[in-house]
């Protein structure tokens, strides 16, 4: 294991020992790779701080304000940011390779950056309730993503690559005018077995086109 990858391993580790050994690494011998993941995970807290909530309550400006709770959250499993009022996630999202669940809820988003499609332990994410247009393209190389949540936005496509997924659920509902385009393409995704779709964009003709177009989904639902 080159020192590189040994500093990586201790730092994205779920154990506090290890991060504080990666940390005290990156303090003691900076590189390209250690600054990569310090810079990377301070513009992340900055991302995600809230002054009320208990994790990322300061905003950190250097490596020796960086705290070892903050990192070991980024480092899990899973990650809530709701009601933060956040407009933009910093591409540094793609260094968290032990995300299984990202909930970025009721915030100010209008774009997901590329680097989502390197979470590849990822199996649910939850955006409702933002200004996302769109994902990127990147958003197929999710194996692993089962769960995908874009209520109360205002998607007006996605790209082809979500038909890479296996997603078992795909919730929509409440965005402007969903096409029927849009509709056509998620039906493509096979292992789908529950669909929220908003039955304002519908008549009921072609609601009943669609559950025949989803044969295969277990349940489709017009909210």
């Amino acid at each position: 294991m080159t020192v590189q990858n040994h500093f990586v391993h201790l730092f994205t580790s779920l154990n506090i020992e290890e991060i504080h050994q990666g940390l005290e690494i990156a303090k003691t011998n900076p590189d390209e790779t250690t600054k990569e993941y310090t810079d990377g995970y301070i513009h992340l807290i900055n991302a995600f701080h809230k002054d009320s909530e208990h994790f990322f309550s300061k905003k950190v400006s250097s490596i020796e304000e960086l705290k070892i709770d903050d990192i070991a959250y980024l480092n899990g499993e899973v990650i809530k940011v709701d009601n933060r009022e956040i407009q933009s996630i910093p591409s540094a999202i793609g260094l968290l390779k032990n995300l299984k669940e990202l909930h970025i809820f009721a915030n100010s988003l209008t774009s997901i950056p590329n680097e989502i499609g390197k979470l590849e332990k990822l199996e649910k994410l939850v955006l409702e309730g933002n200004l996302l247009t769109g994902l990127p393209e990147e958003i197929g190389n999710l194996k692993n993503l089962r769960h995908l949540n874009l209520n109360c936005n205002r998607i007006e496509s996605l790209p082809s690559t979500i038909t890479n997924l296996k997603l078992e659920a795909l919730h929509i509902i409440e965005n402007s005018g969903l096409s029927l385009g849009i509709v056509e393409r998620i039906a493509q995704i096979k292992t789908l077995k529950d669909v929220w779709l908003d039955a304002e964009d519908f008549d009921f003709d072609i609601q009943d086109s669609i559950r025949d177009e989803f044969y295969f989904c277990d349940n489709i639902k017009f909210g």
